[in-house]
């Protein structure tokens, strides 16, 4: 028994990984077969140039041109980019998490957070955001630290060839949400050579003016919202106006949204969602800091990078902004220096304490069976009772047992029909 107990310990890292990389080819296989035209998420992939140059565009635009050409699906062509970048992101977090040698208990509680790679799975809508491209960046940021760590030659190559590139190339062609979080990739910088502060400070701060300049230029009109509408109206979609411009309905949606509905109820699950997504992080991690298990030198206070990331509340999607705060937080701590022989004698230490021990296992059985952080971090609305509290991992499990049950039955071998 604590043979296998001891090889689960070692391997949890690719066993999880291997878990989650399956729920993600159900998506992208559940696609096939996805009602796009109902779909808000899935329609923003379609935002393109027809109307001239608009912010997020680039994919819709190359969508379209294939789509002339080849007469590509937009089902396959957006669902097989998205779920690519999903695939990178798990691969850069196992990257990241397998040299932390976190025990087990974290480990699952980072793998399987509704606020991190699970976000995109308990919402189907969510696997089409385009959140995951920014996501993408911090992840690669992190991952090129950890590679070239103590080498600043080698860091300077990424980091002027491949990061600020990509920052700038996203943030105006894919998706202009990240320059809120153009401040964490300085923290990045600043973190692993702090010696380079003044260069890195007119780095980023030269790249998010251009971008917020470029994004402003660029914010459409109605003009180019309805040639936009007309160059997709043929795949039965539409995009949003404040996609191509439009920003007094986002005004007038921001006030509903949080103070004309906002209740009592909605308030605690916001609250909730912070807790559970972002708080419990910083509580875990920056008690390691404390502990000197993770080493930071806390000459630049880390906090004061996300003190700019909480303008993306200006945004109605509280989940999405709860899950790139605490992607972006989370990645970040996973890039610490860490003391091995402090981080064992800790765990010794607290698998000693009977009674912290298993408030411990409680606490983590309610963290992956008993909520999900929605798109709307269980803000109901007019006349909705949404929640945060519901079946989670336990109903993507059944989910998983269904799709390899009928799989079977429709393409192996016909199984028994269920009845009750």
């Amino acid at each position: 028994m604590y043979k296998y107990i001891n090889f689960l310990n070692k391997n949890y890292f690719i066993i999880f990984t291997t878990f989650i990389y399956i729920f993600f080819l159900i998506y992208f296989f559940k696609s096939f077969s996805y009602d796009y035209q109902n779909s808000y998420a899935f329609g923003e992939l379609f935002l393109n140039y027809q109307g001239g140059f608009v912010r997020r565009g680039l994919l819709g635009e190359i969508f379209i041109q294939l789509n002339r050409i080849f007469f590509i699906s937009p089902v396959i062509f957006f669902s097989s980019i998205l779920f690519l970048v999903h695939c990178f992101n798990l691969f850069f977090f196992y990257e990241i998490m397998k040299k932390t040698e976190l025990p087990i208990e974290i480990g699952a509680i980072l793998f399987f957070s509704p606020a991190l790679l699970f976000f995109s799975i308990y919402d189907f809508n969510m696997f089409f955001i385009k959140d995951v491209f920014i996501k993408f960046l911090i992840l690669l940021h992190a991952f090129v630290i950890i590679k070239t760590r103590k080498n600043i030659n080698e860091y300077l190559k990424y980091l002027k060839f491949l990061i600020i590139p990509l920052i700038f190339l996203t943030n105006l062609l894919i998706h202009e949400y990240g320059v809120f979080f153009i401040s964490v990739h300085l923290l990045f910088s600043l973190y692993a050579f702090e010696y380079k502060k003044n260069f890195f400070f007119l780095i980023y701060l030269s790249l998010s003016i251009l971008i917020i300049l470029l994004i402003l230029i660029n914010l459409g009109d109605e003009i180019t919202y309805s040639k936009i509408n007309q160059s997709i109206q043929q795949f039965g979609v539409s995009i949003h106006k404040q996609l191509a411009g439009g920003f007094k309905s986002l005004i007038g949606g921001f006030y509903k949204w949080h103070f004309f509905y906002f209740s009592y109820k909605d308030f605690f699950m916001l609250l909730m969602s912070f807790l559970l997504s972002i708080w419990i992080f910083y509580f875990i991690f920056n008690s390691f800091i404390i502990k000197k298990i993770f080493i930071y030198k806390i000459k630049y206070n880390y906090l004061i990078f996300f003190f700019p990331t909480f303008l993306v509340f200006l945004n109605l999607d509280h989940g999405r902004n709860i899950s790139l705060l605490s992607f972006h937080l989370v990645t970040f701590y996973l890039t610490l220096n860490i003391n091995f022989i402090k981080l064992k004698i800790f765990i010794t230490k607290v698998k000693d304490n009977f009674y912290f021990f298993n408030l411990i296992y409680l606490f983590i059985f309610f963290y992956l069976f008993m909520w999900t952080l929605p798109q709307d971090a269980g803000f109901g609305g007019r006349d909705q009772i949404n929640t945060i509290f519901k079946g989670s991992l336990f109903t993507e499990f059944k989910k998983f047992v269904n799709f390899f049950y009928f799989f079977i039955s429709d393409y192996v071998i016909s199984l028994p029909e269920i009845k009750l």
